[in-house]
This record gives C-alpha cells, sequence and structure tokens, in this order.
C-alpha cells in the first residue's frame, strides 16, 4: 500500500511518513476517484476480488489493512 501511495500521490506521502493511522481523505487528500484507483491497483498487485464498500469505507491505512486481511489473511496480503 505504501509503494502505490507514495508513488501515486507523491508530495502527499512522502515516504516513511504513512503509517496505519494515516487518514487517506484528511492526510492525502485522496478523493473518491483515487480510492477506486487505489482499489484496483490492490486488486491487480496482489490478486483480490476486494469488497469495494469495505475499503471505500476505510479512513485510514490501517483499517483498509484491516478489512482487506479478513478475506485474505495477513499473511496472503503483504
Amino acid at each position: 500500500m505504501a509503494r502505490y501511495l507514495t508513488e501515486q500521490l507523491g508530495q502527499k506521502a512522502p515516504e516513511g511518513h504513512l503509517n496505519r493511522k494515516t487518514r487517506f481523505k484528511e492526510d492525502l487528500s485522496m478523493d473518491s476517484l483515487d480510492m477506486i484507483e487505489f482499489m484496483m491497483f490492490l486488486e491487480e498487485e496482489h490478486e483480490l476480488d476486494l469488497d469495494k464498500g469495505d475499503v471505500r469505507q476505510s479512513k485510514t491505512i490501517g483499517e483498509a489493512a484491516d478489512n482487506i486481511s479478513k478475506y485474505y489473511g495477513e499473511e496472503d496480503f503483504k
């Protein structure tokens, strides 16, 4: 996740400054289109079929990771 956010958002997401509490909207200024692109990246990169509602409702990086892990397990999602 951090790699994508750093590459796509640049200065908004400086490498090393992202953590589980980083908020998509408030801290990274991500809008709904950014979230859709983020979900598409995760699906392609990790061969996932995500529940769009769960991920889109996530407010932080940690919430997104937890929502994805509940379907795929922590070992599968790295």
